[in-house]
């Protein structure tokens, strides 16, 4: 990551009004570079520069910490459930500025979960496991849930509110708002779904809508 980089990604994180510390802005950057790296070989995650890298996916991911610190006092349990995390996203970055969760990056592809075992040990985040499988095979549930990696909310919200404890939710990272409503009034019939909640979110130097979905599981 070049400097001009760096000083990106250091201006989003405080115009996400995040902590700036000097350990994470580090953290952050061994990760990027790492997964620039693994990405030749592997087409971990697609973009096509640093910026947009930083922009449209770590930013975007980190724009979840807010309201997930809103959340905090609500959950059931402080365990985080990051779902088809591929290249780490959402699940890396909330992790270096979520300490307080436990968080299980559950991944089914081979590749992705061995470089996501490879950042786990090289920025020693001992609250995360990396789990190679699917989330319907999954024994466990959370207090939380959060994927950026899903189409329409339809097609794996069963998957989804059966890992995840009642009381506790599920955080979609989404785009417009229009389209955002419609696949909610799809889903909201469901029994397993208490309530919703919409939080449009601002990613610094982004020109996108984007949108937080919580849905409480009862």
């Amino acid at each position: 990551m070049t400097g001009d980089e760096k000083e990106l990604v250091t201006a989003g994180i405080r115009k996400l009004g995040l902590p700036v510390e000097e350990s994470r802005i580090r953290n952050l950057e061994i990760y990027l570079d790492e997964l620039a790296l693994w990405n030749k070989r592997f087409n971990l995650v697609r973009y096509e520069s640093t910026g947009e890298l930083v922009l449209k996916h770590l930013l975007d991911s980190l724009s979840g910490v807010s309201v997930i610190s809103e959340l905090e006092d609500t959950l059931p349990v402080m365990t985080m459930a990051d779902v088809g995390s591929g290249a780490g996203f959402p699940g890396v970055p909330l992790a270096l500025f979520c300490p307080r969760f436990r968080i299980d990056l559950i991944e089914r592809s081979s590749k992705r979960a061995r470089f996501l075992n490879n950042i786990r040990a090289l920025l020693r985040l001992s609250h995360v496991r990396v789990i190679n499988s699917q989330a319907a095979e999954l024994g466990a549930r959370y207090g939380l849930v959060t994927t950026r990696a899903l189409g329409e909310i339809s097609e794996a919200i069963g998957d989804l509110t059966g890992i995840t404890r009642s009381g506790g939710g599920i955080l979609l990272y989404k785009g417009k708002t229009d389209t955002v409503r419609a696949e909610i009034d799809q889903i909201f019939s469901r029994p397993e779904i208490k309530r919703y909640a919409l939080y449009p979110v601002t990613v610094p130097f982004l020109e996108a809508e984007r949108n937080l979905v919580y849905l409480e599981v009862d």
